[in-house]
């Protein structure tokens, strides 16, 4: 039971809504769904959507050292020459 302006209501009676999440062809999809968030194990930045999408820069190792890793949600990955383009993929991902 929910109480609303001192009279008791039951529960079946309150709506259900779905939890919002921006689509991406509004506005606010396309400005405000990525926030900088904590880097995982090898990656050196990260960035994540509400609606739990991720894309994030490590730096190469083994064959890959001295260039960048910008990786993402459905695992997509690609190998640049520098972390500024790098940064540039990663902003372009996030679009």
């Amino acid at each position: 039971m929910a109480r609303r302006s001192g009279t008791f209501k039951p529960d079946d009676d309150e709506p259900r809504l779905e939890p919002l999440r921006p689509r991406h062809d509004t506005w606010s999809g396309r400005v405000i769904r990525w926030h900088a968030a904590t880097p995982k194990r090898d990656e050196s930045v990260r960035w994540e959507s509400i609606d739990g999408r991720w894309v994030a820069i490590a730096l190469g190792e083994g064959d890959d050292i001295g260039r960048a890793i910008v990786s993402e949600t459905s695992g997509r990955r690609a190998v640049v020459d520098s972390y500024e383009e790098a940064l540039i993929v990663a902003e372009s991902w996030r679009k």
